[in-house]
């Protein structure tokens, strides 16, 4: 058999067609499945990594030493359809994320000449997009959409952006060739910003997304200008067969955005929407309200599915937008709408509205078969109103509790037959927490398969295990969800219930516990060492396979880490997907011996923890052995790994020397967050780290790096950082921070002299640098910012475009900079076009040097300058005239506001008071010369 050239050659076409693969034989012959031959086993083959899981295939295609493995179970899968022997699982989706050392070349050659007509869903990143990959991408979407002008089946219809990975500036190259043969498209999580929104709208208004019945804009960050832009594109070229829109995530409450929503959610618009995704939006009592008012007006007739969950914060005040909801499902006008689901409400003060929803809910009218609702019971109105009826349509329920027994008993009398899942939260003990608990094994929730029980206090979650030990056989729980916070308790309290916990795993009652979540609080720190002990023993040897969040924050030890290790290596724990130990410093602690047990066990496990995303170990000791963790990362027993905190957690030199080896090696690059401080890190300890991020080979994209400390920061330390930034190991905005000699100031990049030197070299050369800085208090005198002013002067591009904020407050500012920025010439917006925020508080700006400084803006212009603070400066009323008579009339043109509050050289609060005043008649002056015409001069 042939095998396929390893790539494709430059500049020639990828098309090849997988049909004519499929007329081919193997051994020069037609296949077929004789028993016991070749051509049999190679048939088991194929069955077998296609039927086994939907992710196998992707999983063997975006690995450079499995790729020739998906190939040829793809042309054998091709083969076993040409003699009519049907593979029982048809590979429908493959996703080439995240794919490791596969070029770009090979990846699109694999899509175009062999995935069959049955592949409907696509997945990639950046690696497919990004550099010289841009073109081959291009590319590939041009031959798709040519094979559909042609008469072939298109190769997919459902696209997805990887999270992060769409840069908005190609979205224009790529969204024209990408939509028309699409009927989905995911952007989720990718930011579009203005441009993305552009190019999109621009696309839909070419008619290139005519097609499309899914669209997810879901956490896309996208501008109010961008917002406004894609949604007019969509009410002068309606979607007519879009049926979900999904913008959960995209904060609707800010500059009008809902309002031009709402502008499309109409039959001219979105004639067949059928679901809308408004999760977590910011929407509070008006935009819901609003909402209400246009579903109840029949625009959206054809709408199943409405997901307003975790909107309006204030709602548990003001449920008035119940109200609104309640008359819109009586009126007819949204006869389909099938699912709802709601943000939290209900309020102790004001329950008509909850009562008169509820009552809705039961009415024969309601076309409701399934809901999600967020409920805080606080009083017997509400518990009336649920418990003197039947709620078939409430499928999953948050409740968030606070009533009598009597009125807990009556809450679940069987009045949800139906409900699937259930969130309860009991914000205080009960005052018999034995009676609530046997509720849950009573048959009064027949279809109950997904419990979480948040406890304020340990009574309540104590009853729940004692009648889930007294059960005749363990619960039938898909999903079991445990927390406990809150109420003080006693000692003795604490304990029995972590024996009864250990108890429960023991026996096997837990073996759907999905999310196990026990906090103690600052009173609470004294636990019982022998409880403990009798917990993690029982972890250890139990298997707990569904286990995927395991969080504990109180005094946890060595002893413990050991006994949780174990279970570690045994592959108790091979599904946690969080292990949070964060916050537990108390005594001794979690040390350098734990963190090296535990990471030892993943080492030695066969499987280590594949699906761990997140790990805390802060105010541990457990940065001890932090190194271990680096070795960790190495050997990809972690492979989901992304979220990691270590702050406070007692890092040494060695530590940080471990994580700064999986640095280099590229051991995390899926990392997103990693938190750390510098505890008993020396600045040759922290030079290394961040060098290990320079000579890494591999960029680090999307790792948000926070509270670096350091002590004294050198001019060498500094480039280093700036340097690390430019070379793109990691993004501008990461948190990176300083600490001051004998300060503890947690902020931006805090920069001396020598910092404001290496920075103004960096942008007299027109290399990135770093916007979020401020300079340090701690020079006498102020640090001196001549040198980064001269150097914007001095640059062709002037100030760097990813600056938009300049925070200069405390420095010394020369009149010699000003006159030279002045007199240099910029392009047509000048040498500070991209800046917003400008503060030179507190930098000895007198009134020559405010002269001067209105000649620099002049000259320049600041298009985009919204702020400009010139407090506490020794700046005079004639100081302030002698400015606005040397500003252009076309200065400022974006700025509400100056600040001159504060300023030195009054005496007492009449001169104060006589500034104030002398500043109101200059801003009328200033507008009668047609100057200033917006901006606000403010004391």
């Amino acid at each position: 058999m042939s095998t396929p050239n390893r790539d494709v050659p430059a500049g020639e076409s990828f098309h090849h067609e997988w049909q004519e693969t499929d007329s081919q034989t193997l051994h020069g012959k037609p296949m077929t499945e004789s028993e016991g031959g070749t051509d049999a086993a190679l048939c088991a083959l194929v069955r077998h990594f296609l039927g086994s899981s939907r992710a196998t295939l992707s999983s063997l295609a975006k690995y450079r030493e499995s790729f020739g493995l998906a190939w040829l179970v793809l042309v054998l899968f091709t083969k076993m359809r040409k003699i009519g022997k049907n593979c029982p699982h048809p590979p429908r989706s493959i996703d080439l994320s995240e794919a490791s050392g596969l070029s770009p070349k090979k990846m699109f050659w694999l899509l175009l000449n062999f995935l069959p007509p049955s592949v409907e869903e696509l997945k990639l990143d950046d690696g497919a997009m990004k550099g010289p990959a841009l073109a081959l991408f291009l590319s590939f979407l041009e031959e798709n959409l040519q094979r559909e002008k042609k008469g072939r089946q298109r190769i997919f219809k459902s696209f997805i952006f990887a999270e992060d990975f769409l840069d908005a500036g190609v979205s224009h190259k790529i969204f024209p060739l990408l939509l028309p043969s699409l009927e989905s498209l995911s952007l989720r999580g990718n930011h579009l910003r203005t441009g993305g929104c552009i190019a999109l709208a621009d696309a839909i208004l070419a008619g290139k997304a005519d097609c499309l019945r899914t669209l997810d804009l879901g956490s896309t960050e996208p501008t109010t200008k961008g917002m406004k832009r894609l949604f007019e594109a969509i009410k002068e070229r309606p979607l007519n067969f879009l049926q979900t829109l999904a913008l959960s995530g995209v904060c609707l409450s800010v500059s009008g955005r809902f309002q031009v929503l709402v502008g499309v959610l109409s039959r001219a618009a979105l004639s067949h929407l059928r679901s809308l995704l408004l999760r977590s939006c910011g929407l509070c009592n008006r935009e819901l309200s609003e909402l209400a008012e246009v579903l109840g007006k029949g625009e959206l007739p054809l709408l199943e599915t409405l997901d307003l969950e975790g909107n309006s914060n204030f709602g548990i005040f003001d449920s008035g937008w119940l109200t609104s909801f309640a008359e819109c499902l009586c009126s007819g006008k949204i006869p389909r709408l099938k699912t709802l689901n709601l943000p939290e409400f209900g309020n102790r003060l004001f329950p008509n509205p909850v009562t008169a929803f509820l009552t809705v809910l039961k009415s024969p009218e309601c076309p409701l078969e399934s809901s999600h609702f967020a409920l805080r019971v606080e009083n017997d109105e509400v518990v009336s109103a649920l418990a003197t009826g039947s709620f078939p349509n409430i499928r999953s329920l948050s409740l968030s509790v606070s009533v009598s027994r009597a009125a807990m008993r009556a809450l679940f009398s069987g009045c949800f037959p139906n409900l699937h899942t259930l969130q309860l939260h009991l914000r205080t003990d009960t005052d018999d927490p034995a009676a609530l608990a046997s509720l849950f094994f009573s048959g009064q929730f027949p279809k109950l398969r997904t419990l979480s029980l948040h406890a304020e206090g340990w009574r309540a979650l104590g009853a729940f295990l004692t009648a889930l030990m007294d059960a005749p056989a363990e619960p039938q729980f898909e999903a079991l969800c445990l927390k406990r916070r809150g109420a003080r308790t006693s000692r003795v309290e604490h304990g029995e219930v972590l024996r009864l916990l250990g108890g429960a795993i023991r026996r096997g009652r837990l073996g759907s516990l999905h999310d196990l979540e026990l906090y103690a609080s600052r009173h609470e720190m004294d636990v019982d060492v022998e409880s403990k002990r009798e917990l993690f023993q029982a972890i250890s040897g139990t298997k707990l396979r569904s286990l995927s969040r395991l969080k504990i924050q109180f005094p946890l030890e060595d002893a413990e880490m050991i006994l949780l290790a174990e279970a570690v290596r045994r592959g108790n724990l091979c599904g946690l997907e969080c292990l949070d130990l964060g916050h537990s410093r108390h005594g001794f602690g979690i040390g350098k011996v734990g963190m090296e047990a535990l990471m030892g066990a993943i080492a030695e496990s066969d499987v280590g923890l594949p699906f761990l995303e997140n790990l805390n170990m802060s105010n541990t000791f457990a940065g001890e052995g932090g190194g271990s963790l680096g070795r960790v990362l190495m050997s990809e027993k972690v492979p989901r790994l992304s979220v990691i905190d270590l702050q406070r957690s007692g890092l040494t030199d060695e530590a940080m020397g471990g994580l700064g080896e999986a640095v280099r090696s590229g051991a995390m690059r899926k990392v997103s967050s990693l938190k750390l401080s510098s505890d008993r890190v020396s600045p040759e300890g922290w030079h290394e780290f961040i060098s290990a991020f320079v000579r890494s080979h591999h960029n680090l994209p999307s790792i948000d790096v926070e509270w670096f400390y350091w002590l004294n920061p050198d001019r060498s330390r500094t480039e280093l950082i700036f340097e690390a930034l430019s070379l793109g190991k990691f993004p501008a905005e990461s948190s990176l921070c300083s600490m001051e000699y004998h300060q503890n100031k947690i902020g931006p990049l805090v920069l001396d002299e020598k910092g404001v030197e290496v920075l103004s070299d960096r942008v007299r050369r027109g290399k990135e640098s770093w916007s979020r800085f401020r300079l340090s208090d701690g020079v006498e005198g102020g640090v001196n910012v001549d040198s980064l002013i001269i150097a914007i002067a001095e640059s062709e591009l002037g100030l760097p475009p990813d600056v938009e904020t300049l925070d200069l407050k405390g420095g010394r500012v020369g009149l010699e900079a000003l006159r030279v920025l002045a007199e240099t010439r910029g392009g047509h917006l000048g040498k500070l076009p991209d800046l917003r925020h400008l503060s030179l508080s507190d930098c000895e700006i007198d009134n020559e040097k405010l002269t001067e400084l209105a000649k620099v803006f002049s000259r320049h212009k600041l298009p985009n300058l919204q702020s400009l603070d010139l407090s506490k400066n020794r700046i005079s009323t004639k100081g302030v005239s002698k400015f606005i008579d040397s500003l252009s009339r076309k200065a400022f043109p974006k700025l509400s506001a100056i600040q001159f509050g504060e300023q030195m050289g009054f005496e007492g609060e009449e001169g104060r008071r006589g500034f104030s005043a002398t500043l109101g008649a200059l801003q009328c002056l200033a507008r009668c010369k047609g100057k200033l015409l917006r901006v606000s001069l403010q004391n």
